[in-house]
């Protein structure tokens, strides 16, 4: 047996059922798998356990006291790794059931358990399995237990967390005493002990074969334990909830109610939908065919708009190029169950019905296509649709060229607002509201928000304000200005030695109006100086303040987008979906405004080229030495900052939450300061105000001074700007241009949204 096996503590927890409000329910029973349980002893309470030993593998189970002894016991042993899938539930009702004692025993359990973090001595399953993932450039596969046994055991074990399993039922034990448990419940919490040990190493083998374990502790995957400590300081977050204003509630619903009528009878009056009658109630249903259609067809009008060195003819209906190439129709298959005729008529052509296939596949959905490109949206292929389908959501819409749906799509919106955040925020009202973060989001490593979505939320309406702080308290919200670039600019730098970008933003260049310098209106006014365009922003003359607003505003979309490789389309949508137009030719100047005004940036284009010449392309950070394969040009190019930034907030997670639970000198410790909300590089603090608001100011400005040490880390070599504001909700408002900003009254920050 290798040494770190004889290390290795599987543990898990079963409790009553997690309800709303409530992420922490009392615990059960706790169990404990082990390799080799010799010289970490037993719990005092060992007539409380039951324990079995196998085949070289040894299981405890204890009910929730003892085992509480128990897991205590064990991570006094400085040796041994704790390993599980979704730790952070089990640490945090763990956590409760130590508040139950008393404060002081929370204080402690807390701060050993992060040390013990600090120092390697938890490892999840599921963080594990997303790592190796993200090495191989998937991220769709489920890395839960189901997922993991079944990709790395080859076992099958949904079965028996199915129907009447014990898995949901383990409230009905509580108190009962272990030897009057059913045998059914008892076999399956010795199997929840043992199977992780098992996947472990499966997993590790993988990593080993990968050399992908890290370099000072090689039975992890690289960088899991930061990974693991970054995820529990997000599960904070989820623990501690938002909570919804009733007042600005009502006032959003009333106003999602009109809008989202208006954009029912505009959908009906478009032909994309109608209204029809069941059982004496109206019923608004979509017409998905004849939404795809309009999206085909205004795509195939914006092509040959934007193609007009093609000299287009309509010969006989069919759009025609100078050289006789034409635009034609291909079909895209759907693959659905066999229907009776399709039964009958095989039966018919001679196949017997034993051979009968299950599905059927059919001429679905016309595309046009011209020298071989497809230019009608088309989707990710699945399992009915093997080819794709045709992509009719809101981007595509606003992207189309056409008003009505370009229209409809603004309107979209509140269709979203209404069916989507109306019933969170409902039930935000009643009780606390509990979203789930997840640190390995998305496979640049950026972290995703769910339950409900926290990190995409509609900005034109206000949405975002109905969520605020608890009685006496505050929201304080803190970003770095411009993190995606300065993440750019920084690695930049250290790829190719160089980076303008950086550079200027270091010095306090406004760089919007730098690149808009490059642009040819700019030029032709002679307005070569970044100071001219920011002074000409604030121009008494209305015509040369409105240009110069809009130079700036096409600069900020080109300066956002190209880091990523965006082409002209991706500017003219990333334009348009904030309310701004721009034309192909200007899109195009913008690109060449950019590369004249940042070097690095053709460097940049062709790496990513190179990289992905025949294949996708490897990202691996120099930092943490995260590995990501298999990466298309534009993914490639957008991962370099991405995640960079991804790894920054993250960091900056780990730092709130060590300081707010653990360091009791701290001005974050003593306003009872809780992470509340996290969005990309955007952190939503959750403080005590009323009481202090001295302190609550001095806490503001030390998280302002942890986003600088995170900076450190990692962005090496950018002054990171961070300010915090305070207000009593979040506010964050496009459309109004309003945003939680710091307002200051002798010498203390003061709620924005009360002065």
């Amino acid at each position: 047996m290798s040494t770190y096996q004889q290390k290795l503590v599987a543990w898990d927890t079963e409790t009553h059922l997690i309800v709303q409000g409530n992420q922490t329910p009392p615990i059960v029973c706790h169990m404990f798998g082990f390799f080799d349980a010799d010289g970490i002893g037993t719990a005092d309470h060992s007539s409380e356990a039951l324990i079995r030993q196998a085949d070289g593998l040894r299981s405890e189970l204890y009910l929730k006291d003892a085992g509480y002894q128990r897991f205590m016991q064990l991570l006094e042993h400085t040796d041994c790794i704790f390993i599980g899938v979704n730790l952070c539930f089990d640490i945090a009702v763990l956590l409760q059931y130590a508040y139950g004692i008393d404060q002081q025993t929370f204080d402690h359990v807390h701060a050993q358990i992060l040390h013990a973090m600090r120092q390697g001595r938890f490892s999840d399953l599921m963080i594990r399995e997303r790592l190796l993932c993200f090495w191989h450039g998937v991220s769709h596969l489920p890395c839960d237990m189901d997922g993991i046994v079944s990709r790395r055991l080859g076992l099958d074990i949904r079965s028996i967390k199915r129907g009447d399993s014990w898995r949901l039922r383990y409230g009905e034990l509580d108190g009962v005493p272990l030897e009057l448990w059913p045998q059914e419940a008892v076999d399956y919490c010795h199997g929840d002990a043992l199977m992780p040990l098992l996947a472990f190493i499966k997993q590790l083998e993988s990593a080993e074969e990968k050399a992908y374990t890290d370099p000072t502790r090689p039975w992890f995957v690289r960088t899991e334990t930061w990974e693991l400590r970054a995820q529990w300081a997000l599960y904070t977050a989820s623990c501690w909830g938002i909570i919804c204003d009733p007042v600005r509630a009502s006032r959003l619903f009333e106003t999602a109610d009109t809008m989202f009528q208006q954009y029912q009878e505009d959908m009906v009056a478009s032909g994309l939908a109608s209204w029809s009658t069941k059982g004496g109630v109206p019923v608004y249903a979509e017409k998905r065919a004849a939404i795809q259609t309009a999206i085909r067809e205004s795509y195939l009008q914006k092509f040959i708009d934007d193609h007009p060195s093609e000299d287009w003819r309509l010969i006989d209906g069919v759009w025609t190029s100078a050289d006789g190439q034409q635009i034609q129709k291909q079909w895209l298959p759907e693959v659905r169950k066999l229907t009776a005729e399709g039964r009958k008529k095989l039966l018919a052509s001679g196949i017997p019905a034993a051979e009968l296939p299950e599905t059927e596949e059919r001429q679905a959905q016309e595309i046009y296509v011209f020298r071989g490109v497809c230019i009608t949206p088309v989707g990710e292929p699945s399992k009915t649709f093997p080819q794709g389908q045709i992509s009719y959501g809101r981007e595509i819409q606003l992207d189309s060229g056409d008003p009505d749906l370009e229209k409809i799509a603004q309107e979209s919106e509140w269709k979203k607002i209404k069916q989507t955040y109306v019933p969170i925020i409902e039930r935000g009202v009643k009780a606390v509201i509990n979203p789930r973060f997840n640190g390995l989001g998305a496979i640049t490593t950026r972290t995703s928000s769910s339950h409900p979505n926290l990190q995409n939320i509609p900005t034109f309406a206000d949405v975002r304000e109905t969520i605020i702080a608890r009685e006496g308290r505050v929201l304080c919200s803190i970003d770095t200005a411009q993190a995606e670039l300065v993440a750019w600019g920084v690695w930049c730098k250290r790829m190719f030695g160089q980076s303008d970008m950086l550079d200027m933003i270091n010095a306090g260049v406004d760089v919007h109006c730098y690149t808009a310098t490059k642009l040819p209106e700019a030029i032709d006014h002679g307005w070569g100086d970044w100071h001219q365009i920011k002074k000409m922003t604030k121009s008494s003359d209305r015509d040369t303040l409105v240009l110069a607003k809009r130079l700036r505003q096409y600069s900020k979309i080109v300066n956002f987008s190209r880091p990523g490789g965006g082409g002209a389309n991706s500017l003219i949508g990333a334009a348009k979906r904030q309310g701004v137009s721009m034309t192909a030719t200007q899109a195009e100047q913008g690109i060449q405004a950019f590369d004249a005004a940042f070097r690095e940036s053709k460097l940049a284009a062709r790496w990513a080229s190179e990289e992905t010449a025949f294949c996708g392309g490897r990202y691996t950070c120099d930092i943490s030495g995260v590995s990501i394969g298999e990466r298309l040009y534009t993914q490639l190019r957008n991962i370099t900052f991405q995640s960079r930034v991804a790894q920054f907030t993250k960091e900056v997670c780990i730092l709130l939450i060590e300081k707010a639970f653990a360091d009791k000198s701290s001005a974050l410790y003593r306003t009872n300061a809780r992470l509340a909300i996290m969005v990309h590089d955007e952190i939503i603090l959750e403080l005590d105000y009323d009481r202090d608001p001295a302190l609550c100011t001095e806490a503001v400005r030390e998280a302002e001074a942890l986003f600088q040490r995170a900076g450190m880390l990692w962005l090496p070599g950018a002054v990171i700007a961070a300010e915090g504001g305070i207000a009593r909700a979040w506010i964050k408002n496009r459309k109004r241009g309003t945003e939680i900003t710091p307002e200051w009254k002798d010498g203390l920050l003061l709620p924005c949204d009360q002065t």
